[in-house]
């Protein structure tokens, strides 16, 4: 029997905007009572590890934040490593902003120091200013990278505009490509490896270009479910795919069943 371990998406695959989506409770009960050991892998950086589990505690949802991977974590520690002491410049939350800092990043505010980085995260708040300020230190010479390349996410019954809306401004006046370290890169899956001690790891998400792409790239196995961004119009039937798809986490978790 394999030890099964599983990679969870939120935005989409268990909440939409505010609102939990249905028969998320009853699946995470059957992850707990089997033991499986699973973490939650969000690209938004816009909440720290703890501030998403008290969202999720407000859904009715009992999770750890040491159960919780947002990207801005894999920003973070990708940071540390290449960079013992770091300058960076962040188009982001003030949450991720206090989370890089807690993690020995300088955060440069001003011109008066050139970054060595500029990082997208999602934000609701930026300006023209703030853009144009990462602008100026990517023209210095600031390598940019972004938590994401989503183009949108969802938000209750509509979509609203994600971190790779943000960052295609950055690219297009920059003319340098981001480095992206969220879902699907291969350097979130090796992050992952270092996490769990397993032959099967499967990436449960609601998009087929950073869910089910994470999956592909790294050697998971991709279980797609339609209660976010993908919907059945945007299935080609019968094209053969590299996942395996549900309507909901209720028909992932008789197949969960059987793999664990």
């Amino acid at each position: 029997m394999r030890t099964a371990c599983i990679i969870i998406d939120l935005d989409g695959t268990v909440y939409r905007g505010d609102q939990l989506i249905d028969h998320t409770e009853p699946f995470l009960t059957m992850l707990n009572e089997n033991n499986v050991n699973y973490k939650f892998f969000t690209n938004c950086s816009r909440r720290t590890p703890k501030e998403l589990a008290v969202f999720l505690k407000e859904m009715g949802l009992k999770v750890k934040d040491s159960n919780i991977i947002t990207s801005g974590c894999i920003v973070r520690k990708y940071i540390q490593c290449v960079d013992k002491r770091p300058l960076v410049y962040v188009v982001g939350s003030d949450s991720f902003k206090d989370y890089l800092h807690a993690g020995n990043v300088e955060i440069v505010n001003t011109p008066n120091k050139v970054a060595d980085y500029v990082v997208v995260g999602f934000c609701t708040d930026f300006t023209y200013e703030s853009l144009a300020c990462a602008l100026w230190h990517i023209q210095k010479g600031a390598k940019l990278i972004t938590t994401n390349v989503d183009d949108v996410i969802p938000f209750g019954v509509d979509t609203v505009p994600h971190t790779g809306a943000i960052c295609a401004f950055l690219e297009y006046a920059s003319k340098q490509k981001p480095l992206n370290l969220g879902k699907p890169s291969q350097y979130a899956g090796d992050y992952f490896r270092d996490i769990f001690d397993s032959d099967a790891v499967f990436v449960v998400g609601d998009r087929i270009d950073t869910d089910m792409l994470f999956a592909r790239n790294n050697g998971f196995v991709g279980c797609l479910v339609m209660t976010g961004i993908t919907s059945p119009k945007d299935i080609e039937i019968p094209k053969e795919h590299f996942f395996h798809i549900f309507c909901n986490l209720l028909d992932l978790s008789k197949f969960i069943r059987t793999q664990i």
